[in-house]
Order: structure tokens, then sequence, then C-alpha cells
């Protein structure tokens, strides 16, 4: 009689683990950290080359801490945030699958510094950068996403410059938007403008094929001052998205259809000849729940 008072307990608590499995389903798997109020012109260096190692400093730091707070992926802005646009890009040498950190030719890559954070770290990196191609010279917008091992899982081009970009000769990239799967949750990617673009153009389709392939938030590394809040209600109104987006010199912006999501840590960054009150803004990653 004993041994079926046990059997009932354990085929009870097994019951009831799998119901709280259940209920857990498209609970948030992690947390977000968003470099928050960066601002590249804030490093007292005396030349443009000095500026950029200061400011990838800075990118490497809110990796660092966003680690340290529990964070699963950091979001970083778009390329002005490591150097101004008028620079010389660095060649593209990040590859889908690649460990870039343990690539020894690419000694000064601002990519593979970005990579080896993102290994040491153990933490996903999204990151953008100014670059050229090896064979053509064209240059582009880039983002790239790095996993927790340093590993190289996408790779997007932005393909709606704004119109000074074009002036710098950068060129669009081709017109196939990237979702990406970090930590059992699907982020669709969007660099600057290409928020903005379809409102003024009617031009949904970046959008449309990012929830096509499941994307349920995205990702948004900005630039120059967008009004992006107003944009992120536009599109969570069409897609039900959430999106978390990285702005230079402004607030991290982190909003569901539900509204705004709270801050769980807000963490400032110190690092030697930067001025600006940066921070890594931590949050929960919103899911929509049974």
């Amino acid at each position: 009689m004993r041994e079926a008072h046990w059997c009932y307990a354990l085929f009870f608590f097994a019951f009831l683990w799998n119901v709280g499995a259940f209920a857990k389903k498209g609970a948030p798997t992690g947390s977000i950290a968003i470099l928050s109020n960066h601002d590249p012109k804030a490093c007292n260096s005396s030349n443009e080359n000095a500026t950029s190692a200061c400011n990838l400093r800075v990118y490497v730091e809110a990796i660092r801490q966003a680690s340290a707070a529990g964070a699963t992926l950091v979001l970083l802005p778009e390329a002005y945030g490591l150097e101004d646009i008028s620079a010389t890009p660095e060649p593209m040498s990040a590859v889908v699958g690649a460990r870039m950190c343990e690539n020894q030719t690419l000694s000064g890559s601002k990519q593979k510094a970005v990579a080896c954070a993102a290994e040491k770290y153990s933490i996903d990196v999204v990151a953008n950068f100014f670059v050229r191609n090896l064979n053509d010279r064209i240059k582009h917008i880039t983002d790239i996403v790095f996993d927790a091992n340093g590993i190289v899982r996408a790779v997007y081009e932005k393909s709606h410059l704004f119109p000074t970009e074009r002036l710098h000769g950068f060129s669009p990239g081709p017109k196939t938007p990237r979702a990406v799967t970090l930590n059992s949750e699907i982020f669709g990617l969007a660099i600057c403008y290409e928020g903005l673009y379809p409102i003024l153009s009617g031009d949904w389709s970046q959008f449309e094929k990012l929830k096509q392939d499941g994307a349920t938030a995205i990702l948004w590394s900005i630039g120059g001052i967008l009004p992006d809040a107003d944009a992120a209600k536009a599109i969570m109104k069409r897609y039900n998205f959430s999106i978390f987006a990285a702005e230079l010199n402004a607030k991290a912006l982190a909003t569901s259809p539900g509204g705004r999501l709270p801050t769980l840590r807000d963490v400032p960054l110190d690092v030697d000849g930067y001025t600006a009150n940066a921070s890594v803004e931590i949050f929960g990653l919103k899911s929509e729940t049974l």
C-alpha cells in the first residue's frame, strides 16, 4: 500500500511539472542589454583612429557589463557609434559559421574585437560596422550577429540607405531581410532608416518577410536621430513585434504591443578617456503567452 502511495505521489508530481512547463511556454528565455546614451564623440582622443579605439573599448565594456548583469544578448547601435562615416571602412571579414577570434590574420579588426568579447564573456552580440568588400571594395553598412561562442550567426547589409550614406559611397545590400534565432527567440534585424522607410514609402516588404520568417521581435541599430518611438508604434501596430533599439545619444528603446518594457537594471559604463554618461540597460524579452 505504501508503494502505491509513492506511485500516486510521483504521478501527481509529474503532472504538476508538465502543467508548469506548459504554462511557461512562450515566457521570456533571457534578457537583452542595450547600449544606452552612447556618444561616440565623448572620447578624449587626438585623432580618428584613437577615437575609434576608444569607442571600441566602450563596446567591449558594454558587452562585459551586460554579461555580468545576466543578459543573454547585447544590442549595439549603428556603425556611427564606432567611427565617422568619412573614415575608411575596414575589410569585411565576417563569414557565417566562422569563429573570428581564432583568426590570427585579423589583427586590429573591430569585427574580431567584438567577436572575441562575445566569446570571452559568453553572450550573444548584435553589432553594426562600416565595411568594404575585399574583391570589389564596395562599401556596406552591415549587421553582424555573434553568438556566445564568438561564432558568426548572421550577416545583414543595410538595404535602405539614408541619402547622405550614398553620398559617402555606400551601396545598399540585397533586399534579403534577415531573421536569426538566438536562445530560442527569432529576431528580425533592422538598421536605422529601415525602420522609418516603410512608413514614408508604404513598402513594408522587409517587415512582411521578417514576420513570415517567424520573427517575434526586432533588433534595431540606429545611428542618427530618428522618431524611433513613433516608428516602433507603427511597426508594432501592423506586426505585433516587440522592438529593441540602440540609438546614439539616446536612451535605449524596449517596447512591446503592451507598452514600454521596464528596465530591469541600468549599469553605468566607466571607460578611461570617455566622458559620456553611457550605460547598458537590461530588459526582459517579452513573448506572447498562451
